[in-house]
């Protein structure tokens, strides 16, 4: 799934620098659009079809740039965030392997479920990734491990 992630926000990316070129291409073709020879400009009803056209046509090509910005950050983010916890799964089993007390173990465990499992924040998407997990070791390795009272 990481892997599609990157394809995808490379597409979208890419799409994201040709509707930026159109764009700048559509704003600086527009301002000369009037000189044309064969629009009659002296009418004020092509003079407003023209103006309102134009207007609406750099709408949509904004609209559909600021669609594929979107989502091209999107898809880098989930890309950033299965790296992450991919990462953390496989720091998981090899921290579990290099310790032998069962403690430790499950303060681990909590650590790498709240990583995996958890919102992250990558910088590719606006809003606040408060986990929700435990917020240090020594936290996790005071609480008792018992099943109740």
């Amino acid at each position: 799934m990481r892997y599609q992630n990157q394809k995808d926000a490379k597409a979208w990316r890419n799409l994201t620098y040709i509707l930026a070129w159109a764009l700048g291409g559509y704003a600086v073709i527009s301002l000369f659009v009037h000189m044309l020879p064969w629009l009659e400009i002296e009418k004020t009803y092509v003079i407003i079809q023209l103006a309102i056209s134009k207007v609406l046509i750099f709408t949509v090509i904004s609209y559909m740039l600021y669609l594929s910005t979107k989502n091209f950050l999107s898809h880098k983010h989930n890309a950033v965030v299965n790296r992450h916890r991919q990462n953390a799964l496989q720091t998981y089993t090899t921290l579990v392997e290099a310790s032998g007390d069962s403690q430790t173990r499950d303060a681990v465990l909590l650590h790498a479920a709240a990583c995996i499992y958890s919102p992250q924040p990558t910088g590719y998407s606006a809003g606040s990734g408060n986990s929700q997990g435990a917020t240090s070791v020594i936290e996790l390795m005071s609480k008792p491990l018992g099943g109740g009272d």
